[in-house]
């Protein structure tokens, strides 16, 4: 989703795109836009570096998406993707790499902290089996040694057309008889959408003097968990009314329920995970201060545009 958008961006500034794709992957939104298309997946870094060749700018937006599964499928889709990405760009000298990772390198911060830094320690508060965080905080440290320039982006919930994964999770737990909430409903949902997560990764990769930063893409807190669950409930003609579950009885059955799973190999995400719940509690003091101050970015779209934009693309293409 996010790299369909970075390309939507940099094709309306006027600049010649090459989009890498898994080969057999639905390219027809990128060839819509008229970029050349490079079908040759991230397993070989001769193949990477052929189709990167003559880059001034990469913008490293495969990854594994979703939170559930063993750590090798994270290893291999997350960090050693990166990995070849990063040997393939050093070989042939591209100009600067944007690579985006993810607010979750941090873990889970717990409530009351006022304002979190790009400077604070990758993995400060972790969960245990959160493979997604994990691979996101290790995929960063490989641009450590990186010998060319690179910008590091930590976006947050995103959303946006051309979702798949996320928000269609979210609908279907909302088209049921009860709209599950955790807690009072109160709190600040981190969310923010997919074109202006976009424009400050174009941003990044493209303005002097920040290279080896990195800056947060997140939201401040525009609306709240019970709002935000009344109007995707109008907009998708919810079932039934919300209820509220208490916090500590969600945290229960999602480690129960994923324990479970795991025990059990079972290869889908179940239909509750920490991750998930995470989504609906993290809090929004992630502070974008320096994207704005740096690159001269902020936020946009509001996110009952964004939500309706999202919707619509899901009922068009029917996921």
């Amino acid at each position: 989703m996010v790299g369909s958008h970075v390309v939507e961006c940099l094709v309306g500034q006027g600049h010649q795109v090459t989009a890498i794709t898994r080969p057999g992957s639905d390219a027809r939104f990128l060839q819509s836009l008229g970029v050349a298309i490079s079908p040759c997946g991230f397993d070989n870094a001769d193949d990477l570096a052929k189709a990167i060749s003559g880059a001034d700018q990469v913008y490293h937006c495969a990854s594994r998406v979703g939170d559930w599964g063993p750590w090798k499928l994270f290893e291999e889709q997350v960090v050693g993707v990166t990995r070849k990405l990063r040997d393939a760009c050093a070989r042939v000298a591209v100009g600067r790499v944007a690579h985006v990772s993810s607010i979750t390198v941090y873990g889970h911060p717990p409530k009351g902290l006022t304002t979190i830094l790009e400077n604070e320690t990758l993995g400060r508060w972790p969960v245990w089996f959160d493979y997604y965080a994990r691979a996101k905080a290790e995929s960063e440290m490989l641009w450590k040694d990186y010998p060319g320039e690179y910008v590091i982006l930590r976006p947050s919930w995103i959303l946006g057309p051309r979702d798949r994964y996320t928000l269609p999770r979210l609908i279907r737990a909302f088209q049921r008889i009860y709209t599950p909430l955790i807690g009072d409903g109160e709190n600040l949902i981190n969310i923010i959408y997919a074109g202006d997560v976009a424009e400050g990764i174009v941003l990044a990769g493209q303005t002097p003097g920040v290279s080896g930063e990195a800056f947060h893409l997140s939201s401040e807190g525009e609306i709240r968990a019970r709002e935000f669950a009344d109007l995707l409930g109008k907009m998708i003609g919810g079932k039934g009314r919300t209820i509220f579950l208490p916090e500590w009885f969600v945290w229960s059955l999602a480690s129960t329920v994923e324990f479970a799973g795991r025990l059990t190999s079972y290869p889908n995400p179940p239909i509750l995970t920490r991750y998930a719940v995470r989504l609906m509690l993290r809090p929004c003091t992630f502070s974008t201060a320096k994207a704005a101050e740096k690159l001269g970015w902020r936020r946009k779209v509001t996110i009952p545009e964004g939500l309706e934009k999202s919707l619509n693309w899901i009922r068009d293409n029917k996921v």
